[in-house]
């Protein structure tokens, strides 16, 4: 392993990053887990969260839906510097044959009024087919054309299942590969849960995301418990500590 994964967790309020942060998470991300894999929390929250995060000096991500969730919609969020990376999948873009020039025109709108373009990440659906999405290695190469900063591969359906039902580890690492190649970070997700972390961190990612892992009853609807975060903590310290010796 040339380093350690970040670990981040998904919240959507303050109460829950002071329980994942009590836990021991790196990083921060809102999201709204009722409104789907990249559900945008309400603004006030995402605010207040970067608010707690800047105080505790971690960074902060935000998930501001889907493509389509925006297509119909002139109203944009203004969050200016106080989230290091946002993040907005492309559910709904597959079938279109131009769908780059829709995906940068969306994302050059969230900066329109902005004095700095904010730092995006590029989505991945390893269910790309399921969520109506582009396929992965062309989202890869838009990502790298559009100046992302990261790539984030995660599932679309949240239905009791993971990245790994849908894309081999073949290509998750000739991703990562050509992502890493590009200066971008790679993060994965996508229902992780604690058998799979010697699968996933052999695969060198930057960031392990995860939400369901840090609820009770791997439940991404429930709460974050800052009890699962510390025990995913451990786990992942555990396997990290193994395969840097081997």
């Amino acid at each position: 392993m040339a380093s350690m994964p970040k670990f981040l967790v998904s919240v959507r309020n303050v109460l829950e990053a002071e329980q994942a942060v009590s836990g021991g998470c790196d990083l921060l991300d809102v999201k709204e887990p009722n409104h789907g894999s990249l559900g945008m929390a309400a603004e006030h929250h995402i605010f207040e969260v970067a608010q707690f995060a800047q105080e505790n000096k971690i960074s902060v991500s935000a998930a501001l839906g889907d493509y389509s969730d925006w297509s119909c919609r002139s109203d944009r969020p203004q969050f200016g510097s106080c989230l290091d990376f946002v993040k907005l999948g492309l559910a709904g873009l597959g079938k279109e044959s131009n769908w780059i020039a829709h995906w940068s025109e969306l994302l050059d709108s969230f900066s329109a009024d902005e004095k700095a373009s904010p730092n995006w990440v590029a989505v991945i659906y390893a269910d790309w087919n399921q969520a109506n999405a582009p396929e992965p290695q062309a989202i890869l190469t838009a990502a790298v054309k559009y100046g992302c900063a990261g790539i984030l591969i995660d599932t679309w359906s949240k239905e009791s299942k993971t990245l790994f039902d849908f894309l081999p580890e073949s290509e998750i690492e000739s991703i990562g590969s050509r992502a890493h190649s590009a200066g971008l970070f790679l993060a994965l997700a996508g229902g992780i849960h604690l058998r799979q972390l010697p699968q996933i961190v052999g695969l060198e990612p930057d960031i392990i995301a995860v939400r369901s892992a840090a609820c009770e009853d791997h439940d991404r609807t429930t709460a974050v418990s800052a009890q699962k975060v510390r025990g995913f903590r451990k786990e992942l310290d555990r396997v990290c500590g193994l395969l840097s010796v081997k």
